[in-house]
């Protein structure tokens, strides 16, 4: 298993590539600073007018091919935004939209996901049991489609939650991701080989309590940009 932290004899070891990747953690940390703002397409770095617009643009196309209306996606798209992670139900959602339909929800964030501009993280039980019922994690998938939603939807955007969905998205590429909450909430959390890792995004002063039953860590403004920088996709 290569990530920055390695499992060996049960327990997590740093990885070597991590421990290397230290020594370049001030360029690390700004060159992660900048793909908070562009995200993961090149088109971005390539293109300087109308970015915004060109993937609006897309999306609107998406939802018209789907047959969903914009006004609606809209809504909800402002309510994922504004929930900053916290977990939500359909209900929740349509609670706080015009819609009142939880399963016209369901069918605006599955639209979401199967377009991959969200993640849906569903909670997982120390039982290792995946709750499908239970309220949802919705991070979106790259901070330039963040910026994208925010500007579409006309609302705000936060970095903290930005950051959290980069962590999950990150992880989804070699393992299936999930959520947990029992007095403490654990962002993103990962099973292998029986057992539950944990991994919390902190990029503000907040405290944390570690979660009994996961091996959880907290990834903060030093470590986090180290760590994504060392793991390796591959596997988990």
């Amino acid at each position: 298993m290569k990530i920055f932290l390695k499992i060996k004899r049960k327990r997590f070891q740093p990885d070597r590539f991590y421990l290397s990747n230290l020594a370049f953690k001030e360029g690390i940390k700004e060159i992660f600073e900048k793909y908070l703002q562009t995200g993961g397409f090149l088109y971005v770095l390539n293109k300087k007018e109308r970015v915004y617009e060109t993937y609006i643009d897309w999306i609107k196309g998406d939802l018209k091919k789907d047959g969903k209306n914009e006004q609606t996606f809209k809504e909800i798209v402002k309510v994922v935004l504004e929930s900053k992670g916290i977990p939500l139900s359909y209900n929740n959602i349509a609670k706080n939209t015009p819609i009142n339909s939880p399963h016209t929800v369901q069918t605006y964030l599955e639209f979401l996901e199967n377009t991959y501009l969200i993640n849906i993280l569903y909670y997982i039980g120390l039982d290792k049991k995946i709750y499908y019922r239970k309220n949802k994690k919705l991070h979106i998938s790259d901070p330039l489609i963040a910026k994208v939603l925010a500007k579409y939807a006309k609302t705000e955007l936060s970095t903290p939650y930005t950051v959290e969905s980069t962590l999950s998205t990150h992880l989804k590429r070699s393992a299936s991701i999930y959520y947990h909450s029992k007095k403490t909430e654990v962002d993103v959390v990962v099973e292998r080989e029986g057992k539950l890792y944990g991994f919390e995004a902190k990029w503000g002063f907040a405290q944390w309590r570690k979660p009994r039953g996961i091996q959880a860590f907290l990834l903060d403004k030093e470590t986090l940009p180290v760590f994504l920088a060392s793991y390796d996709f591959r596997k988990l």
